[in-house]
């Protein structure tokens, strides 16, 4: 019988991966909606006065590392990890199959053999990127806030009423 070893490290392997591209997408999106607090900050410039623009970037890099641990955290089942590398790389439930199948007690011959197929394909498989990139919404609208902090940072503070009557004398 072949060792399913090979079959768990592919299955590990392709949860890393989920774990990474998970960990991407989060921080896109972390950065988007904390670079629109910033310029929200940066709106309000006259009431933060010189701390505005440093609250401003730190608001954008905390929503980005949130974002990122809030997706790396984010746990991957290892059956969906088998069922994903079995459509990947075209293996047809195999490694699905054995990864269930391989810690059972009452295995018969022929889940024995069947174990042993899905653990040879699996070493002759290339070790290649299995999840793709998705660039989320805010990743395409992640420029609009950044160009409106750019431009709130050079522009003059933006006044707010005083709430009396103007001096026209």
């Amino acid at each position: 019988m072949g060792h399913p070893g090979s079959v768990e490290s592919l299955v590990r392997q392709v949860s890393r991966q989920v774990r990474h591209r998970r960990a991407e997408h989060w921080a896109i999106r972390g950065a988007f909606w904390g670079a629109v607090a910033g310029a929200v900050v940066l709106l309000l410039k006259t009431l933060l006065g010189v701390w505005a623009l440093p609250v401003a970037v730190a608001l954008t890099l905390a929503g980005a590392l949130a974002g990122a641990a809030y997706g790396f955290a984010k746990g991957v089942a290892a059956p969906d990890a088998a069922r994903l590398a079995d459509r990947a790389f075209g293996l047809e439930d195999r490694v699905a199959t054995a990864l269930e199948w391989a810690k059972r007690p009452d295995r018969t011959p022929l889940v024995d053999a069947l174990v042993a197929d899905a653990a040879a394909r699996v070493t002759a498989l290339p070790r290649r990127r299995v999840v793709n990139r998705i660039v989320p919404r805010e990743g395409r609208l992640l420029p609009v806030p950044v160009v409106v902090a750019l431009v709130l940072v050079l522009a003059p503070p933006v006044p707010f009423p005083s709430g009396q009557l103007p001096d026209f004398s």
